[in-house]
């Protein structure tokens, strides 16, 4: 205690501490990175593998379960799962928060490493590459009226795509519109027959004369000259000259029986902006980089390039969701100025003194300012939690000082100096200053010690708000008592003064009857309380929850499918009818449109918000209703990008040990009871035979009396059917696929095998239809495992009314009872991410109230005060979640960080009066009802003054606009819905229960009382 004299005396030293924490704060605020939300790496690794020519099956037999169980063992590991696919497989490994990811991704490389010799002798050398995800960035579109669509294809991948790539933390640029260049080389099965050549003489020629190989040096005694080789084909004249086999004298080219044309790999890809051809790219960050520093880098970039494009080419930067981080992060800075003038008017309000205003307005910058040398030493970011933490520590730091300047005032008005009133006002105060203080930080000790995502993301908001109420803490002992001690004087200054001091003695004189009252009718009290709990329980069940609340980003993404089969012409004719209803919206700003196959995007970046007048929300409904009347049989679905967003409302997995026969019953068996579930559209599973495939059945016998190989065959009929890359070529310094089919391979039956024909062993043509069939069948498209198991992902539209949290809850009851025994399911995207945070939230709310119990326990030498301070914290919650059903809001990680957050701001109250009351009744003598009645009256002016600090400090969050608004919002609602109800009951509770429980103290301190 001497220490607190020694800062009055000496206020040089209190000023130089002060500024030494200014100092360092700006120190570490200049080396603070700025990004939208703490940097928690979700890492990833993808293992994909090659093999020509192997079906699905096979791949996911002797490929993809062998790297499964080879990795499997390694720890830290979420999910894993696979795809096979006809000639490659993937294996993804998607790691847990927290974990280091250079070693998982060592021991990945050691697993496979030592499982090499046992993959299939066919197999590429297996590529392990870091996934990026779903962490989409931003779109670059290129448009020039003067080029096809494969000429700016080409351009981009040459020259802007690999500069994109270059960009430090751009994990994966995927590109669309058209198709890469390839050298097509079509054969008409006629003109082969009629000149005895087969599909393999054309493939050995390919392979013999466009090659690549070295030509040596010729030496001389003195000099080395290298000999260049220029083998390779590169034209089309060349290809089409090119000889395919000599007969009798006679040369036979490629131009005899085909031809060589330079096209594009496979079916067109059309994408379009705002009704222009374009090749775009969807850029994505790689896990761990900062989006707005990533997407600044690419538009820096951009000019750069655009300077050496083509007459005519524009890039457009569009969809670029870091414009709505970076716009959040500005909108929390201003909702820190707002919550800083709140509070001051909130303090002028309770003071009227503007000697006693300037001290604790003294230490809003100081501790805000000190708060990031935390910040800067656990390695944080200001980002749009730890500003936020900012916005409620304004409210938060001033209760210290305001709670010793209150106390200090008490005794100037009882007559003592400002000197010895500031000595003995803090010194009376420490306990309480300093409870308060460890309460708060308390809280979030146990968040350090757990290692899941929400922790890891609480836990920036989490320090970076303690780290400001340790430094208040450290000045309402420090700096408040020695400005005190300078500033205050003896008589009130003002008429506004003497008025707030008659009031507040009125209040005080009122409050202390009605706590009479109170304590008489204790049961009353209690039965009230009981009631409102079971209230909040309703609250709580009735609450939606979800990982993250939606936002109006301005960015609008949907997509649909048609039916199986239907080439890119027909589902592009849907999208254009789409592009038409968009142009139509005036909230739309831009247009992009993509098509592939059956499948079908759209993407619409929206005006600004002060030049629309509609939501991102009713845009959505827009698009899905005409949509649904546009597209027959309408499958798809529009959402707004950016916080919680997904592709479908509803995704899970179905996983079995048994075949993949058995899964596709279950899960359409699934899919038919949750079509009758009136919350969900659209239910459907991946699983498909859709696929068109054939089984090809070789006359093995026949084959090898005729000195045929099976992989002759093989190889012939896949060059038929499909489009074989058998070799490549070099234009204009870029390498390009050589593709080979036959012309009418398109056909849907395989009577085109009648038309080739292949060499036995004596040089014979010998039509391959007597050697092999092909039955036509429907397959899968790829094989899917999930965490080792054969699995169908199962996805579903919500409905408009119903919430996640109620479909995930019919599933949980309902999903044990329509799956055998031998299923079993795992949800995925927001659901997967809701449970997880809900069960996470549970964890860290009553760690945070036992760590609290027992730091409280400590500073009062009792395990019964402590409970008495904790007993409101129920009803603040219950205040917190009846503000969200009010305001419509939801259960999310903004609020479960205002509900943690409430456990330490209420429980300041409690101990301002029961620490008090304590004193008065070792002091004065007196029992515990009168000893609580004088604390709860005496400190009813700095409990309501703090509450109003720290209500109007959130205001600005409770009423946010702007980007990031229903983030801020929520938990601005759970922080003022909960401070209310905390405040109230604190003031009514806290005394009835301190007084019930006196007996219980005394007794346990006084055995003999029994």
């Amino acid at each position: 205690m001497k220490l607190i004299e020694t800062f009055i005396k000496r206020p040089v030293l209190s000023t130089v501490l002060s500024l030494i924490v200014l100092l360092f704060g700006v120190l570490s605020y200049i080396h603070l990175d700025t990004r939208f939300f703490p940097n928690v790496p979700e890492y990833s690794l993808d293992i994909y593998t090659n093999y020509p020519g192997a079906s699905a099956k096979l791949i996911e037999q002797s490929v993809n379960m062998q790297i499964e169980q080879a990795v499997a063992v390694i720890s830290g590991i979420d999910t894993l799962t696979s795809s096979a696919s006809q000639g490659s497989g993937d294996v993804i490994i998607k790691f847990k928060a927290g974990v280091d990811f250079s070693e998982k991704a060592s021991e990945v490389r050691e697993k496979i490493s030592s499982i090499r010799g046992d993959l299939p002798d066919g197999i590429t050398e297996p590529v392990i590459s870091h996934w990026s995800g779903d962490n989409f960035l931003l779109i670059v579109a290129l448009t020039n009226p003067n080029m096809t669509s494969a000429e700016i294809r080409d351009y981009v991948n040459r020259y802007v795509a690999n500069k994109i790539q270059e960009v430090e933390g751009v994990g994966e640029v995927d590109m669309w519109g058209s198709q890469p260049y390839a050298m097509r080389i079509w054969l008409d099965p006629e003109e082969m027959a009629a000149r005895r050549i087969t599909v393999d003489d054309v493939r050995q020629a390919l392979e013999n004369t466009n090659i690549q190989m070295p030509g040596g040096e010729i030496k001389s005694n003195t000099m080395s000259f290298p000999i260049n080789e220029d083998t390779e084909l590169k034209s089309v004249d060349e290809f089409n000259n090119m000889v395919i086999a000599s007969q009798n004298g006679h040369v036979i080219r490629l131009n005899d029986i085909g031809s060589a044309k330079l096209g594009i790999e496979s079916d067109p890809y059309f994408a379009r902006y705002n009704g222009q051809d374009v090749v775009g790219m969807d850029v994505h960050v790689a896990s761990d980089a900062n989006p707005m520093v990533v997407s600044k880098a690419i538009r820096d970039l951009i000019p750069q390039l655009q300077s050496q494009f083509p007459p005519g080419m524009v890039a457009h930067v569009s969809m670029d969701v870091s414009q709505f981080y970076k716009s959040s992060v500005h909108e929390v800075y201003g909702s820190i100025i707002l919550a800083m003038l709140c509070v001051i008017a909130v303090i002028c309000l309770f003071l009227g003194s503007i000697r006693a205003i300037a001290i604790p307005v003294v230490t809003i910058p100081v501790c805000l300012i000190g708060a990031f040398c935390f910040m800067a030493l656990f390695g944080f970011s200001i980002n749009i939690l730890t500003l936020l933490a900012l916005v409620l520590a304004i409210g938060l730091v001033v209760d210290d000082s305001i709670v010793v300047l209150e106390n200090i005032h008490r005794y100037i008005e009882k007559g003592l100096d400002a000197y010895q009133a500031s000595l003995k006002g803090s010194l009376e105060i420490v306990i309480p200053v300093i409870a308060m203080t460890l309460t708060l930080v308390g809280v979030y000790a146990p968040i350090g010690f757990l290692n899941d995502k929400t922790a890891l993301i609480m836990r920036e908001f989490s320090f970076t708000l303690a780290g400001a109420v340790l430094v208040s803490g450290f000045l309402a002992l420090t700096l408040t008592p020695m400005m005190c001690s300078k500033l205050l004087k003896m008589k009130s200054e003002n008429r506004y003064t003497h008025f707030l001091d008659r009031t507040f003695n009125e209040l005080q004189a009122h409050y202390a009857v009605f706590l009479k009252r109170c304590l008489s009718l204790y049961g009353l009290i209690l039965l009230i309380c009981i009631a409102i709990v079971g209230a909040g329980v309703f609250f709580y069940y009735g609450l939606p929850k979800q990982f993250l609340p939606s936002e109006d980003t301005g960015m609008v993404r949907g997509g649909f499918s048609t039916p199986t089969g239907s080439n890119t012409d027909y589902t592009f004719q849907y999208t254009k009818q789409l592009e038409d209803v968009a142009k139509k919206n005036s909230a739309v700003d831009s247009i992009v449109t993509f098509a592939y196959g059956n499948q079908s995007q759209i993407v619409l970046p929206l005006k600004p918000k002060s030049q629309r007048e509609v939501s991102a929300d009713n845009v959505v409904n827009d698009m899905m209703t005409k949509a649904s009347d546009i597209i027959p049989g309408y499958r798809g679905f529009f959402a707004v990008m950016g916080p919680g967003y997904s592709e479908h409302g509803l995704e899970f997995q179905i996983m079995t040990s048994g075949d993949y026969d058995h899964l596709y019953q279950v899960a359409n068996s699934v899919v038919n009871q949750l079509k009758t579930y009136p919350g969900l559209s659209q239910a459907d599973t991946d699983m498909k035979y859709d696929s068109q495939q054939y089984d090809v059945n070789i006359n093995r016998e026949a084959a090898e009396n005729m000195g045929i190989k099976a992989k002759t065959i093989d190889n012939a009929i896949s060059i038929l059917l499909g489009s074989s890359n058998i070799t490549n070529f070099t234009m204009g310094g870029q390498r390009y696929k050589v593709v080979v089919q036959a012309l009418g391979s398109d056909k849907s039956d395989s009577s085109i095998l009648d038309q080739f024909y292949i060499k036995n062993v004596n040089g014979e043509m010998v039509p391959i239809s007597t050697l092999a069939t092909l039955t036509p069948t429907l397959g899968q498209s790829s094989l899917n495992h999930y965490d080792r198991l054969r699995s169908t992902e199962i996805t579903a539209q919500l409905q408009p009314g119903y919430q996640l949290s109620k479909v995930v809850r019919y599933l949980q009851d309902n999903l044990p009872r329509w799956l055998p025994q031998d299923t079993k399911f795992a949800f995925e995207g927001n659901a997967k991410h809701a449970l997880e945070t809900g069960s996470s939230m549970t964890i860290i709310f009553l760690l945070g109230l036992l760590f609290i119990y027992l730091v409280l326990s400590a500073q009062f030498e009792s395990f019964i005060d402590p409970f008495i301070i904790l007993l409101t914290v129920p009803l603040s919650v219950i205040g917190g979640l009846f503000f969200l059903k009010l305001f419509g809001g939801s259960l999310n990680l903004y609020t479960d960080i205002g509900l943690v957050t409430l456990i330490g701001l209420v429980s300041k109250h409690g101990i301002l009066i029961t620490q008090f009351a304590n004193q008065i009744r070792i002091n004065e003598g007196l029992n515990a009802k009168e000893a609580v009645v004088k604390a709860a009256s005496i400190r009813l002016r700095p409990i309501l003054m703090t509450t109003g600090a720290m209500i109007f400090g959130a205001m600005p969050l409770l009423l946010a606009t702007g980007f990031g608004a229903n983030s801020r919002s929520q938990i601005g609602q759970v922080i003022v819905g909960g401070l209310l109800f905390g405040t109230f009951f604190s003031l009514i509770l806290t005394p009835v229960m301190y007084s019930l429980f006196a007996r219980v103290k005394r007794n346990v301190a006084d055995p003999s009382s029994h």
